[in-house]
């Protein structure tokens, strides 16, 4: 095989697996030389990978946006792809999964929440339904968590916790604002209300 038949990758793996036509010292060398004689230039800073961090400080400023495609939230995606550096630990793996959670909707915080100059995040994530968690008393402070209701099985503050949780069932806006009403007139109080 000769160098100007093959690319620089071709001819420099040839080299590397040939052990019997380029195990010496010399022969090796002799194929750096034709390699380099023929414009092939060795990388000698293979990137390594490293922990792709989405956001620096680990600051996601919505980490409770909740993403269906990947049944989970901003600030879990953002650990998975953290912890696994074998999948997203390169330059360009890592850059493309930032452009993907920013286009998700996820947002870093003190970065705009715009892709590329363009309001895409939130033109995106206006015409999907968004889903985050059912916060129903302000500081989760229920004025009368262990009044118990016996239709369904809960205290007030256990209902209050499943509802939090249940980000697909409540996680939108409308659905929030319906459990928040039901919650009431239910007989469950939050702290400073009526």
């Amino acid at each position: 095989m000769s160098v100007y038949d093959a690319t620089c990758r071709e001819t420099s793996l040839h080299v590397r697996e040939s052990i019997i036509e380029f195990g010496t010292y010399e022969s090796c060398e002799g194929a750096k030389l034709a390699l380099k004689d023929a414009g092939c230039i060795c990388n000698t800073s293979l990137e390594q990978p490293t922990k792709c961090i989405i956001c620096e400080n680990s600051a996601v400023q919505n980490p409770d946006f909740y993403l269906r495609t990947y049944d989970a939230t901003c600030s879990q995606v953002a650990d998975y792809v953290g912890e696994n550096i074998g999948e997203f630990g390169t330059y360009e793996s890592c850059e493309g999964v930032k452009v993907s959670f920013k286009d998700a909707g996820c947002i870093c915080v003190g970065e705009d929440s715009t892709a590329n100059g363009n309001p895409t995040n939130l033109t995106a994530a206006s015409s999907l339904e968004q889903f985050t968690k059912c916060i129903i008393c302000e500081n989760s402070a229920v004025q009368n968590p262990d009044f118990y209701l016996r239709a369904h099985d809960g205290t007030c503050s256990q209902i209050a916790d499943y509802i939090q949780e249940n980000i697909v069932e409540f996680g939108t806006y409308e659905s929030c604002e319906g459990a928040k009403i039901w919650f009431k007139d239910e007989g469950c109080i939050c702290v400073g209300e009526d």
